[in-house]
């Protein structure tokens, strides 16, 4: 099973060095530093740095690693800047990096308007007490209305057959609701897919 780890300053250098051979973003260096490290029975999966500035925290992850743990990583880290009194998480991303993209808009980013370096796009989520770590995206609250209306309507067909009519017409309903407010919410999300477009 996997871990979070907060190293020390003495393992710094080595995070550090890690994250620069992995490809993570580049952002302003100025500012409390935090680093952290996903680990399983020892084995280092993923590598994440934080910098809080003001209110905002600049986070980035090591790009060689699975998405899956980069998440994991992200969500550790958002906490934490959100329990140091950060109100907003920003993110560099490549322009040819659909894949670092999907993971920041599934965890509510958006991206940001203004002049920024050469294939590097910025990325932005609020953070506040009370609205758990992160701004669901209108792509997220799709995806899981349809796979909630999928279910629902396979429970309905099985249920069906059993003779419980009324239970079986219940949930089909159910899920045509979810389901139309499933694509509903995805035509909605236009604007958040094109910028996964590399």
């Amino acid at each position: 099973m996997w871990n979070i780890r907060f190293p020390g300053e003495e393992e710094w250098g080595f995070c550090l060095e890690y994250l620069k051979e992995n490809g993570a973003s580049p952002f302003p260096k100025e500012g409390e530093r935090v680093l952290a490290l996903c680990e399983e029975e020892g084995k280092l999966l993923a590598a994440g740095e934080l910098v809080i500035e003001e209110g905002s925290a600049w986070v980035a992850c090591a790009s060689g690693v699975s998405a899956e743990y980069q998440g994991i990583l992200m969500d550790a880290l958002a906490r934490e800047a959100e329990n140091r009194g950060a109100k907003t998480l920003l993110a560099w991303a490549r322009s040819n990096d659909p894949e670092r993209m999907i993971l920041y808009r599934d965890r509510g980013f958006l991206v940001e308007e203004g002049e920024e370096p050469q294939d590097w796009l910025l990325f932005s989520a609020a953070l506040g007490a009370g609205q758990g770590n992160w701004i669901a995206s209108r792509y997220f609250w799709s995806r899981a209305a349809l796979i909630a209306g999928g279910v629902l309507l396979f429970a309905a067909m099985l249920l069906g057959p059993l003779q419980y009519t009324s239970l079986s017409v219940a949930f089909g309903i159910i899920a045509s609701a979810l389901s139309l407010a499933g694509i509903l919410l995805g035509f909605a999300s236009w604007e958040e897919e094109d910028v996964c477009e590399p």
